[in-house]
């Protein structure tokens, strides 16, 4: 699989380099925030190319949620999971049934994360191998 662009997004600074440090040896590229309003930033620079967004659902300011839902609006293409120990809204599952988001519920094992990563980063390239248009002569 190539490298991927993953944005994680928590207020606790120890998930955050937890999550950094197991995605990072798979080589992905990971990109970090301690809230949505800091992530959108990051979501809206030009180069930015995020592969899968991964957010803390309640944080202080923007929550989870509305910064998924303005990610997609920017970057439709960005897949979501979302990470809680502590929120199980209508909006969650919604946005996990409707639009094909994932959930990981904290505290989660390093393997569960690193298998529900792989998991939605091995769905964008088959997604993007199946909807590339072919070649013509």
């Amino acid at each position: 699989m190539a490298r991927k662009t993953i944005l994680v997004v928590d207020d606790e600074p120890q998930i955050r380099s937890l999550v950094k440090n197991v995605l990072s040896r798979r080589n992905h590229r990971i990109l970090e925030a301690s809230d949505g309003v800091e992530a959108l930033g990051i979501v809206e620079r030009p180069k930015a190319r995020i592969d899968l967004l991964l957010t803390d659902i309640v944080m202080p300011g923007m929550d989870g949620i509305e910064l998924a839902r303005r990610t997609a609006s920017q970057s439709p293409q960005v897949r979501v999971i979302y990470m809680s120990g502590k929120c199980e809204a209508e909006a969650v599952r919604r946005d996990v049934d409707s639009k094909g988001f994932g959930f990981l519920r904290k505290p989660f094992d390093i393997g569960d994360l690193d298998l529900k990563v792989t998991q939605f980063l091995s769905t964008i390239c088959r997604h993007r191998r199946i909807s590339k248009p072919a070649k013509t002569r």
